[in-house]
């Protein structure tokens, strides 16, 4: 049980880190499709 809480804010964590890092992607590009692109091939990994 405490795994699965630790697991989930682990994840909500790297939501955040993510949700972070495509607001200054998106920023730096200025091109949306262009930064959607770049994060979808960043999570088929």
């Amino acid at each position: 049980m405490t795994l699965i809480l630790r697991l989930r804010s682990v994840t909500n964590l790297t939501l955040a880190k993510a949700n972070q890092f495509n607001n200054k992607l998106w920023n730096t590009c200025g091109n949306g499709e262009k930064g959607m692109n770049y994060m979808l091939s960043k999570f088929k990994h």
